[in-house]
């Protein structure tokens, strides 16, 4: 099965002063008696990234099929084309929690959401 690909012209383009990185640092937990934290965190650990998209009627259709029928309601990974750290770049990610859609005017939407960014496919 192929990885569902984001469509701007289909779904709509990231709004650039909203798309905000959070990277995870996961640290080991041990099990012992008295739990102790790792010093050292998991690299591999996915970055969190809050985004924000202006869709049209048609485009936000295509939005919410694209995650219902092909993303299996966000349970599948997608890749998408982000500028990060000067380059854009392809990535692995896959939605991360609900996402939310305002209804702006009769033709218009605000679509709010996070993802998690693959760190192996950066």
């Amino acid at each position: 099965m192929a990885t569902q690909h984001w469509n701007p012209q289909a779904l709509g383009c990231i709004e650039r002063d909203s798309f905000a990185v959070h990277p995870i640092n996961r640290t080991l937990v041990t099990a012992d008696l008295v739990p102790r934290r790792s010093k050292t965190s998991d690299v591999r650990a996915p970055i969190n990234a809050k985004f924000l998209v202006i869709q049209t009627s048609a485009q936000h259709s295509a939005f919410v099929q694209w995650h219902k029928f092909d993303l299996g309601c966000g349970a599948l990974p997608f890749s998408i084309v982000l500028w990060l750290w000067n380059h854009h770049r392809e990535v692995r990610a896959r939605l991360h929690g609900p996402w939310q859609a305002n209804r702006i005017n009769s033709l218009n939407y605000q679509l709010t959401g996070t993802m998690e960014i693959e760190r192996e496919s950066l």
